[in-house]
């Protein structure tokens, strides 16, 4: 379990480097961005929708749509009443959503990493896919944050406490599993499938076609995302 705990941090702090360190310029960011939402929304639609939309011994109808709507609204009320009304800015609020989402389903996927503890193929057949989500979670997070204007440093230390989510779950995972129904873990991926859809189209969809030039290029990047995430889902199985 150590080992795998290790590279998972790793694995998503590695990520968010290409985005802190390869520039901070306006328009290499919104390139990141781009790819960032590729990703959010293949993620979402590939792997977190029908996840959190299964009928097969989870949450009945129609609580899985109204936990969905509810990740929407809390996402839509934070940034219109509580950050708008203090003065924050929107790409704040779309940072703190997406690490907000990220974690709800790291936390889950902790959960299902620690229950197939004790089996090391099983075990192995979940953490490599697993680490290539955490390469592009923290890609994604990282460039978010840097279009904030976050410092390198600060975004580092975000990107770090999300790391620990994913081994939070697994090292809770013992615990937690007795108590979790398989309607649980469906209610978390709902709820965060609802932050990924507000964050993805409210947020940063919208920033692909902010300001003039380079849309095509950024469309190209929002493509190259949505393959990555395409990649991803295969190597999930």
């Amino acid at each position: 379990m150590g080992p795998s705990i290790l590279a998972l941090i790793a694995a998503t702090l590695v990520g968010a480097l290409v985005p802190l360190w390869a520039g901070r310029s306006q328009t290499v960011l919104h390139l990141f961005v781009a790819a960032s939402t590729g990703l959010f929304l293949g993620i979402l639609c590939l792997h977190l929708l029908p996840e959190a939309l299964s009928t097969h011994g989870g949450l009945p109808a129609p609580w899985p749509g109204a936990l969905l709507l509810g990740g929407v609204l809390v996402l839509y009320l934070l940034q219109h009443q509580v950050f708008s009304a203090s003065g924050h800015d929107p790409h704040t609020t779309a940072g703190w959503g997406a690490l907000l989402g990220f974690s709800l389903h790291a936390l889950a996927t902790g959960l299902a990493l620690a229950a197939a503890t004790g089996e090391w193929e099983m075990e192995l057949a979940l953490l490599v896919p697993l680490l290539a989500h955490k390469l592009a979670e923290g890609f994604s997070l990282a460039a978010v944050f840097s279009l904030a204007d976050f410092s390198r440093a600060r975004t580092l230390a975000v990107v770090a406490l999300f790391s620990l989510a994913t081994p939070a779950g697994l090292l809770a995972g013992d615990a937690l599993l007795a108590h979790l129904s398989r309607a649980g873990a469906q209610g978390f991926a709902a709820f965060a499938s609802g932050t990924f859809l507000f964050v993805a189209v409210g947020d940063l969809l919208p920033e692909l076609f902010h300001g003039k030039g380079e849309r095509g290029t950024r469309v190209l990047a929002l493509v190259l995302g949505l393959a990555a995430a395409f990649v991803l889902h295969l190597l999930g199985g």
